[in-house]
């Protein structure tokens, strides 16, 4: 994974890398499934440099999540990872092959989708493509009803017990996912399958 910046002028967009390779090929992608911007939303309550990013990424027995500062995301060294063992933040990142699910974040079959904040359903919503070329989307949602600790924070029905909103992206690790349903098969293209599936939440919320 690497930054781009855009810029316009006259003659048109250019596009500029910010760095030449941020995540190193031997780790997972992360972000290469879905990231989400975490934190307040207003300007007066936290500098954007300062607010988190939880990114997403598919490994060999499902997906794996990192996080770092939205200032830190061009150095690699600054992300901390998820561990699910011990349900806590590490800076030992898994290896990509990993096929113990007690070390994943997720585990499952995932190639392509994306994860998102619904505001009709008040949770996080993840509509992806799995690795069996089957032209089938899948969906999954963040089940507030499953806290996945003791935290007094994060309780059944969501933070404090009235729910989340778009900024609370630390849920993704206190609740558990919802099994996994078929949503709708696609028709299959010339090549016999579609791939590369993702949702596009800024169509309707």
């Amino acid at each position: 994974m690497t930054l781009i910046s855009i810029t316009t002028s006259s003659t048109g967009p250019a596009a500029h890398r910010q760095a030449n390779l941020i995540i190193p090929g031997k780790e997972v992608a992360y972000g290469g499934l879905s990231s989400l911007l975490a934190g307040s939303t207003a300007a007066k309550v936290q500098h954007l440099r300062d607010r988190d990013v939880y990114l997403i990424g598919s490994a060999a027995a499902g997906l794996q999540l990192a996080r770092a500062k939205v200032g830190d995301l061009i150095d690699f060294s600054k992300y901390s990872f998820w561990d699910p063992m011990h349900r806590k933040f590490t800076k030992k990142s898994p290896d990509p092959a990993e096929k113990d699910y007690r070390k994943v974040y997720l585990p499952g079959s995932f190639s392509s989708g994306t994860i998102f904040y619904s505001p009709y359903f008040h949770t996080f919503i993840m509509v992806y493509y799995n690795k069996f070329v089957d032209s089938t989307f899948r969906i999954r949602f963040l089940d507030l009803n499953a806290p996945g600790s003791n935290d007094p924070v994060w309780i059944t029905r969501g933070k404090h017990g009235k729910g989340i909103a778009a900024e609370d992206v630390e849920a993704l690790v206190r609740y558990g996912w919802s099994p996994e349903q078929e949503l709708y098969r696609s028709p299959a293209g010339k090549g016999g399958f579609n791939y590369a599936g993702v949702a596009h939440p800024e169509y309707w919320n």
